[in-house]
């Protein structure tokens, strides 16, 4: 029975616009701290300090935001101050995902686990420097319960991902350098791909 619900919903999912979902955050990812000497950077100015973002990152965002079937997420500490960023852009705001400064990788695997729940046929490409495999592993075996937390939140994220036929796509860029071309050109791709996929 269950594949039968499946082909019509794959069926119906041909009739509906596929959209990519698109979680970003900012330290180490737009923002971060070893500038080479030939990066062009912008500087914006936020509530209690600023932010220094390579020039072709927020040409990148600006351009991918205008996209139809893209919609970004703020997944940032920084919350709805993020959207600074795109008054200095003169774009929309995007939405943001509230996450936890207390409990940052609980609070943005929840969140993700709720975004994948809550949609059907959709595309997520997460980028955020938090889910780097040394990092993330380091920070998930400190502490017996929050293993088996996050297995828990892995596993429902898994199971929700296959039953609503949603792809997570992760990309941790190195955050002592940010967000780089060719990470920038495979979610490109990967919007794309979706686009084709689906027209």
């Amino acid at each position: 029975m269950k594949h039968i619900v499946r082909k019509v919903l794959e069926i119906l999912g041909k009739h509906r616009t596929k959209e990519v979902h698109v979680l970003i955050d900012i330290d180490g990812v737009l923002d971060f701290k070893d500038l080479l000497v030939d990066d062009e950077v912008r500087t914006i100015h936020n509530l209690s300090g600023q932010w220094t973002i390579r020039k072709e990152v927020l040409d990148w965002l600006e351009q991918l935001s205008k996209e139809q079937k893209v919609k970004f997420h703020w997944f940032s500490t920084w919350g709805n101050e993020s959207n600074i960023i795109n008054s200095y852009l003169g774009i929309s705001d995007f939405d943001v995902i509230e996450i936890s400064k207390v409990k940052p990788v609980e609070s943005k695997v929840e969140a993700l686990g709720k975004l994948i729940h809550s949609l059907h046929e959709k595309t997520i490409i997460v980028i955020d420097d938090l889910f780097a495999s040394g990092y993330f592993e380091w920070y998930i075996a400190r502490v017996h319960d929050e293993t088996k937390t996050m297995f828990n939140e892995w596993e429902n994220i898994r199971r929700s991902s296959v039953d609503n036929l949603v792809e997570v796509h992760f990309i941790a860029p190195d955050k002592r350098v940010g967000l780089v071309r060719e990470e920038m050109e495979f979610v490109n791709d990967l919007v794309e791909s979706v686009k084709f996929e689906k027209e």
